[in-house]
């Protein structure tokens, strides 16, 4: 074992007194440190600055009626996601969104569909119609991108939920308080 030693000493003491040897030994220290930096730094606080990530937003939703009520759940989304800056939102339309990821623009683009407030309107039907938002990722953005995106995207649905239950609320209470009119007139 200590020949071992006495050879690793002998050639640390060769390299010392070359500064190019020096030189050679602290970069390929530096290297795997920089790398383990850039990896950590990467990974450390993914969720930290998505105020930053460009996200495009599509409304096509056309609206619709429930109970007599217009109802435009699409544009209500759009409305609550200009409130709240969780991403730095781009609200535009569906070609630039798709071309805005081919540029690595965006990171991740929602677009909500033409009939997304018509599927929320079937709630009372016997067979209701899920009103789905889709969403494009940009996998080369980032390799924790595709994640955030789902994460907010089911978000995104549990918001549209809270909305249309919101507005089911309503009518129904609008349908009770109207007949409750009409029992008092009875």
């Amino acid at each position: 074992m200590s020949k071992q030693k006495g050879i690793w000493f002998a050639e640390f003491r060769r390299l010392s007194r070359s500064r190019m040897g020096m030189l050679s030994v602290a970069g390929l220290m530096l290297i795997p440190l920089l790398y383990s930096g850039m990896l950590l730094g990467a990974f450390w606080d993914p969720y930290g600055k998505l105020n930053e990530l460009p996200v495009a937003v599509v409304n096509q939703d056309a609206g619709a009626s429930m109970d007599g009520k217009a109802i435009d759940v699409g544009k209500d989304l759009t409305d609550e996601l200009k409130a709240h800056p969780d991403f730095r939102w781009a609200f535009t339309d569906e070609a630039e969104a798709m071309q805005g990821l081919k540029e690595h623009r965006y990171a991740m683009a929602f677009v909500i569909p033409r009939d997304f407030s018509q599927r929320t309107t079937t709630l009372k039907d016997a067979e209701p119609q899920v009103a789905e938002i889709q969403y494009y990722v940009d996998d080369g953005w980032n390799y924790l991108n595709s994640r955030i995106g789902a994460e907010a995207a089911d978000k995104l649905q549990r918001d549209v939920s809270r909305s249309v239950t919101k507005a089911y609320a309503q009518a129904v209470m609008d349908s009770v308080s109207e007949a409750a009119d009409g029992f008092q007139e009875a």
